[in-house]
């Protein structure tokens, strides 16, 4: 008899490309942050190996932002300028004192504010007042240092 063809047949076709998703390198490390303290910025990169083809799942974000530092800044207590001493009187043992005010109170990361600082005094004038004289009677005469003629005779 006679043979039969071949079982199977092959033939050449084409539905196009394979599709391509992106393929992208991973993370790089976060870049420092923008601000040391009160909040700041940092990103971080990765590049495309290969772009999408043919259909393919796109590529993603290449770069990536976050908030960074975000702590309050330390801000220290400030005080305002020392008021004028108060009068020392002209003479006497004597204080003089002198007030300031807080400016800022600051927060609790910077130098707390000394509530006992804000008044000083000093002592002032440290001579004597001048006294008035005062004096006593006078006290009875004494007796004559002469019985006759001229003597003397005093009092005090």
């Amino acid at each position: 008899g006679q043979q039969c063809g071949p079982r199977e047949e092959w033939e050449s076709c084409s539905n196009g490309p394979c599709a391509q998703d992106c393929v992208m390198a991973e993370w790089a490390a976060w870049t420092e942050c923008s601000s040391d303290c009160d909040g700041g910025r940092r990103a971080r990169l990765r590049t495309v190996l290969q772009p999408a083809r043919y259909g393919g799942s796109q590529c993603g974000p290449q770069e990536e932002w976050e908030a960074c530092n975000e702590q309050a800044c330390p801000r220290d207590c400030a005080y305002d300028s020392w008021q004028q001493w108060s009068v020392c009187p002209a003479c006497g043992n004597a204080d003089r004192s002198r007030a300031r005010q807080i400016l800022d109170a600051g927060n609790s990361a910077g130098v707390q504010c000394d509530f006992g600082s804000l008044f000083e005094s000093e002592s002032c004038n440290l001579r004597p007042c001048p006294v008035d004289c005062e004096m006593q009677q006078w006290s009875a005469w004494s007796r004559c240092s002469a019985d006759c003629d001229e003597g003397r005779r005093s009092r005090t």
